[in-house]
């Protein structure tokens, strides 16, 4: 079940208008919540981005944005379109899909001092981001819930002799605040911010585009230099001398001789051994368990080599050195 599915399925049957906090909540009540596959801490924020992406992207959305302040969302079919707010649905499409609402650049910091009404008729009760400047020169960023407030606040706290004039960007809602502060402070890097940005869920693709940056290094260097004939069987199961003092593996227990044992990874397969001792020995380097054995292949913090190597059972059959345990 996606959350779009979970949010259809809630409001159909509670039939009232709630924010993604309720759609969860009530979810959990109903334990509807274990058949989505949610790992993160927040999902009602996941829950409110699909609905916005499906009534911004799709005509025919089922999902109805009933109130701005609290956030609520409601179906198009528990209701008859005479009830609908005219008002509401102008502002709705007004804004649909806009983040920023309004802004307003380069003023000086005076205007809170001197002249603070003029600008709290405009920015009263609102949210947003602002940026405070030293001249030219961007000092700090940050967010506001009530942003007449936190601007204030920065005339008498630790940055009050730092800058002398602002921005500020007004945002319809306050659910991607954080998100946006993150993102100007990761890009910008101000001086007076001590911490730097973090978002909510976001994965950092960096690990995965080095291991593509290796994969197609290795790719070119068989284009240059020959392709390593992986599946060619391994010798390793040659009588070699072990050290009797070194300690018995557990896949001893289940082997009288050296076994050979194979796994696929990308397309390749790669041969080992299983020695006496319960030892694997793969390309000349000799492991104390499956799972080192196959992390020395399959480039993963961690992984079970009990289901990754296989071996020829008595019927001829490539299957799980696991099946070995069931043996005894």
């Amino acid at each position: 079940m996606t959350f779009l599915e979970l949010a259809l399925k809630v409001l159909k049957e509670t039939g009232v208008p709630m924010n993604t906090k309720e759609i969860w909540k009530y979810a959990e009540s109903k334990k509807y919540s274990k058949h989505v596959d949610s790992k993160g801490k927040t999902p009602w924020y996941s829950i409110q981005a699909q609905i916005y992406v499906n009534i911004r992207d799709k005509e025919d959305s089922p999902f109805l944005l009933s109130e701005f302040k609290p956030r609520k969302f409601l179906l198009k079919s528990s209701i008859s379109a005479d009830e609908v707010n005219p008002k509401e649905k102008k502002v709705q499409k007004k804004y649909q899909g806009k983040l920023v609402i309004e802004y307003v650049e380069n003023l000086s910091s005076e205007l809170l001092s001197s002249n603070s009404k003029i600008i709290l008729d405009f920015i009263k009760g609102k949210q947003g981001i602002y940026s405070l400047y030293k001249g030219d020169k961007l000092y700090y960023v940050g967010l506001a819930s009530y942003m007449h407030q936190r601007l204030k606040q920065h005339l008498n706290d630790r940055h009050k002799d730092e800058w002398n004039k602002f921005n500020i960007y007004l945002t319809e809602n306050t659910d991607y605040l954080k998100e946006m502060e993150s993102l100007v402070l990761r890009i910008s890097t101000p001086k007076g911010n001590k911490q730097k940005g973090k978002f909510v869920a976001a994965n950092n693709l960096k690990r995965k585009l080095i291991q593509r940056f290796r994969e197609e290094s290795q790719k070119k260097e068989k284009q240059l230099f020959g392709k390593k004939d992986l599946n060619k069987k391994s010798k390793s199961c040659q009588p070699i001398e072990v050290n009797s003092k070194r300690t018995v593996n557990e896949l001893s227990k289940y082997i009288s001789k050296p076994i050979n044992i194979r796994l696929s990874y990308k397309g390749n397969t790669y041969y080992a051994c299983i020695l006496k001792n319960g030892s694997i020995k793969y390309n000349d380097t000799i492991y104390n368990s499956p799972s080192r054995a196959a992390l020395a292949i399959v480039k993963q913090k961690t992984i079970n080599g009990w289901t990754k190597w296989k071996y020829k059972n008595d019927a001829g059959e490539w299957v799980y050195i696991n099946k070995l345990r069931s043996k005894k």
